[in-house]
């Protein structure tokens, strides 16, 4: 039986060319080989037991699981990946001509140039970093089912970030930033410091409301490290932690209103968040492997070049050195900028 796909002739030609140039082989581990006939990645699946990664075309999938939802999102996936072959020479023809085009297209299969994720090239964008301050002032509006409004609790925050974690990442390729994560949960926590009460849960002192933060900030972890992300994978999550100089800039920022009541994050209770944080994230280390969210920490530099905040980098050389997870950022505070990310989604 034969199943035409519409493609411009000359990408057809430039196909058939490089399968009578290269073995077929090289087609097999590129995942546009067998894997594109059904029934042959259908054996592949169900009659592998060692690990995902020997059947998924994927390269950078973090499926571990056979499935039923895991199947269903692996077999279309050659087919996608064939279709960006198709819209990368399109779209390389467009711009330098059929010869350049067919270059790059070889190069790509036979690994002389690479492109990340490139299963999903031709349908979702790539890596982007939202604010959270968005999810403080709008509550969720891309949201048309339901109407998610603008939160007022901490507990209702968390929540709401998760649920965009959801969306977001489901809507990109690669990761899911939300490096301002804690400055705009400062302004929660704030609030709670003063009320006592949050969602309908009241404290007795500052100890209980701590204890309370904390157990918000492991359920957000173990949230985001579920396979949410088209039933199979966990997203992909970035959070960064910012010194001093950092904070003092991005501060000032961070206030808005939720029903007439004001919101204003706090730099100490930013960083007393930031160091909870590190210190569950070694906890939960010790017990199991935890892959999100990546964390970075931000050091802002004098005109030598010299890190600026050493109580900054003494923490976090303490908090990184039984695990190492931490990612180092080295540079001028004017370069991290606030990005509103709705109009992406």
């Amino acid at each position: 039986m034969h199943i035409n796909i519409s493609y411009d002739q000359e990408f057809y030609d430039l196909i058939m060319y490089l399968k009578a140039k290269y073995p077929k082989r090289l087609f097999d581990l590129s995942g546009i080989g067998r894997q594109l006939d059904l029934s042959e990645i259908s054996k592949d699946f169900f009659t592998n037991r060692t690990s995902m990664s020997d059947v998924s075309v994927d390269p950078n999938s973090n499926v571990d699981d056979t499935s039923v939802i895991s199947y269903d999102r692996e077999v279309s996936k050659p087919i996608f990946l064939l279709n960006s072959y198709y819209v990368l020479w399109k779209k390389m023809r467009q711009l330098y001509g059929i010869e350049k085009a067919n270059s790059i297209i070889e190069k790509q299969l036979t690994g002389s140039i690479y492109i990340n994720d490139f299963t999903g090239f031709a349908t979702l964008p790539y890596c982007y970093n939202y604010s959270t301050y968005d999810v403080a002032l709008q509550g969720l509006p891309m949201i048309k089912k339901i109407k998610s409004i603008q939160p007022k609790h901490l507990y209702a925050f968390k929540s709401q970030m998760e649920q965009f974690i959801t969306i977001a990442a489901n809507s990109t390729l690669g990761a899911t930033g939300i490096s301002d994560l804690f400055i705009t949960m400062s302004a929660y926590i704030k609030r709670i410091l003063n009320t006592l009460s949050d969602a309908g849960f009241s404290f007795k002192d500052e100890k209980s409301v701590w204890k309370y933060v904390k157990e918000n900030i492991v359920s957000f972890i173990y949230t985001i490290n579920q396979p949410m992300r088209a039933a199979t994978q966990s997203p992909f999550t970035n959070v960064s932690i910012f010194d001093d100089f950092f904070l003092d800039r991005l501060i000032p920022d961070y206030k808005w209103y939720v029903r007439e009541e004001v919101y204003v994050a706090d730099k100490e209770i930013t960083k007393k968040i930031q160091e909870l944080f590190l210190d569950i994230m070694n906890e939960e280390l010790r017990r199991t492997p935890v892959t999100f969210p990546v964390t970075t920490a931000c050091f802002s530099l004098d005109d030598d070049k010299n890190i600026k905040d050493k109580e900054f980098l003494n923490m976090i050389s303490e908090k990184n050195l039984e695990f190492g997870f931490i990612n180092i950022y080295v540079g001028k505070t004017s370069t991290f900028q606030v990005v509103a990310g709705y109009d992406q989604m």
